[in-house]
């Protein structure tokens, strides 16, 4: 892995529509944001984040989420992710991640861990263990 360091941030914006609520996931019954749309929100962005500065071997896989979901955001409202790296122990990293919507209200707040793997092996050894 090479240039990431701890600090660095990356932000991206969602829009939320009606496959992305809690009625639709099958999490809830109202049409708003559903807590797995934000949580995948937040992984994907820590793994694009990291991804870009991996050899092409590489990859990471997530190992923990801890999410509180603060707020309601409606359909067609606007989500904001901002990623940052917290940590980097040899193959771990964490992430703090926050959400806000176009008011700027704390959608949600997340720790992020993940690890870097070699997608070769991990594959052979998932397929081994199954």
């Amino acid at each position: 892995m090479h240039d990431l360091e701890v600090g660095e941030q990356q932000a991206k914006t969602f829009r939320v529509g009606d496959a992305d609520t809690a009625a639709a996931m099958g999490s809830g019954g109202l049409k708003v944001l559903a807590t797995p749309r934000l949580i995948a929100w937040m992984e994907h962005v820590a793994f694009k984040m990291i991804q870009m500065h991996l050899d092409p071997n590489q990859s990471t896989v997530g190992s923990e989420i801890r999410c509180r979901h603060l707020a309601p955001t409606l359909l067609e409202k606007e989500v904001r992710v901002v990623c940052k790296l917290v940590t980097k122990e040899n193959k771990r990293l964490v992430f703090d991640i926050k959400a806000w919507d176009e008011g700027d209200t704390l959608v949600g707040e997340a720790q992020h861990t993940r690890f870097i793997i070699d997608m070769k092996r991990f594959v052979e050894n998932a397929t081994k263990n199954n």
